[in-house]
């Protein structure tokens, strides 16, 4: 606290992420080993935080951004690259960027509370090892996000949120861009001219992934002083377009379902716990480039988080 009206904050965060691993080749032909992808990004914001009156208060982040990438066994692309050798199977490279997001929250009725909050684009370096691989020569930056919420305090003891969050996958060329950018590609079998429509190219291929809308909807109630019990829903409509890229990242996962619960166990003590469940969603494609002819992703999800904390 600075003040009493005002405060700086810091968050550490995991935002995203991926990791495939194929035991066998993803594409037949004379590629071998093992196929995959691994990327993990952290966040870290220093927060500004003020608040307006007794109903009302913003806010305002730096987004410091951190990602690891690595790829193998893509070598299968290596004629559709502008750089082989930065394609894959170079280990694992790192990037750091910037952003921003901003914050607002306030009361408009007695128990009912609004909050939008927006995160500009994270613009990320390049990863120089992989600039053969991603669209602006291994430029592969964090979307912007725009989230507007609701709660609602239906009791003393309980509430109910609901968010709407639209994240623009379609600012990022290397997420958004599909993978028949590549017919463009001047290298047999495709009979393009632009050499910047090959893998790493300007213009190049990307995963092929749309804006998505994500709604959520929430309950929480404390029963006693001593539980504190959630539930939840969020559902969006898969991004994935295109199976070719996305065999690497099949994020075509549209419900989460999820449970918790907090336990007091002491004065200044707690036990929580969270559970998700992700139930199995499919998409089935044929490529328009002639990588792999006929491609289904699925996937399902599960996760259980254990935590105690306590407070001195």
């Amino acid at each position: 606290m600075l003040d009493n009206d005002s405060a700086i904050t810091l968050a550490i965060y995991g935002a995203g992420g991926m990791n495939t691993d194929y035991a066998s080749p993803v594409w037949n032909g004379s590629q071998q080993g093992r196929t995959g992808i691994d990327l993990k990004q952290l966040f870290i914001a220093p927060t500004y935080s003020r608040k307006l009156g007794e109903k009302s208060s913003w806010g305002v982040s730096a987004v410091i951004g951190v990602q690891a990438f690595k790829a193998k066994g893509l070598a299968v692309f290596g004629g559709f690259s502008t750089d082989s050798s930065a394609l894959t199977d170079n280990g694992t490279d790192i990037a750091y960027g910037l952003g921003a997001k901003f914050g607002f929250q306030t009361e408009i009725l007695p128990g009912l509370d609004v909050g939008i909050s927006y995160s500009t684009k994270v613009d990320m370096q390049e990863f120089d090892d992989y600039r053969g691989l991603f669209a602006n020569g291994g430029d592969l930056d964090y979307p912007p996000i725009l989230t507007v919420g609701l709660a609602w305090k239906t009791s003393p003891r309980s509430v109910v949120v609901f968010d709407i969050q639209q994240i623009y996958y379609s600012e990022v060329e290397a997420i958004n861009n599909p993978i028949t950018k590549l017919a463009n590609c001047p290298t047999p079998p495709f009979s393009g001219s632009d050499q910047n429509s090959c893998f790493g190219g300007s213009n190049g291929p990307g995963f092929g992934w749309d804006d998505m809308t994500v709604y959520k909807l929430g309950y929480q109630w404390q029963q006693g002083h001593d539980w504190t019990w959630r539930v939840g829903i969020s559902y969006g409509k898969n991004p994935v377009k295109q199976t070719t890229l996305s065999i690497l990242a099949p994020g075509v996962i549209e419900t989460h379902l999820t449970f918790g619960f907090t336990k007091k166990t002491g004065k200044n003590s707690e036990f929580n716990l969270s559970a998700m469940y992700a139930p199995e969603s499919s998409i089935r494609r044929t490529s328009a480039v002639g990588f792999p002819d006929d491609v289904e992703l699925k996937m399902s999800q599960y996760e259980l988080e254990l935590g105690w904390s306590k407070r001195f």
